[in-house]
């Protein structure tokens, strides 16, 4: 079970990268591939975005999530 457990946030963590470089590029924000990612990504980080707000023009949500994946890996783990 544990060993689905990281696996599956293994994926998550990939498909979070994956976000992070299709908004420093927007030219990649034009496709269905993208959209998928936004709409699995998008439920998760919503609550995070509305207790932190950008900082310095920059959305921290990503980088807040995947730090809490990370301790939820460990206290499991």
């Amino acid at each position: 079970m544990a060993q689905i457990v990281g696996q599956i946030f293994y994926v998550f963590y990939l498909i979070l990268i994956a976000r992070v470089i299709i908004s420093w590029l927007p030219q990649l924000r034009k496709n269905a591939i993208a959209d998928m990612i936004y709409k699995i990504t998008d439920p998760v980080l919503a609550p995070i975005k509305k207790v932190l707000p950008p900082l310095g023009g920059l959305d921290w949500s990503v980088f807040v999530l995947i730090l809490l994946m990370q301790m939820i890996q460990n206290m499991l783990f």
